[in-house]
């Protein structure tokens, strides 16, 4: 049985593009996890103290890094062919 795809590979620069509706899924939920993350981020900080702030923020950068981080490892493992700069 062949694998199903979401992604295929950019003709020009470097990433893939969804090509089904699973890929599209996967890449609005991925940008619903962002934005999401960007209003709790704001509400954190309007609710926090200066003292707090910073670890606010660097909680959020983590979240950002891991969520990015296994969004691109989706999309490259469910993607037609390989990753490279063309």
């Amino acid at each position: 049985m062949d694998p199903e795809f979401w992604f295929r590979p950019k003709v020009r620069g470097y990433g893939a593009w969804p090509v089904n509706w699973k890929g599209w899924a996967a890449t609005g939920v991925y940008i619903a996890g962002v934005l999401l993350s960007v209003l709790a981020h704001i509400a954190a900080m309007l609710a926090s103290s200066p003292a707090t702030a910073i670890a606010v923020t660097a909680i959020w950068l983590g979240f950002l890094v891991i969520w990015s981080g296994g969004f691109l490892a989706l999309a490259r493992a469910k993607t037609d062919g390989e990753w490279r700069w063309r």
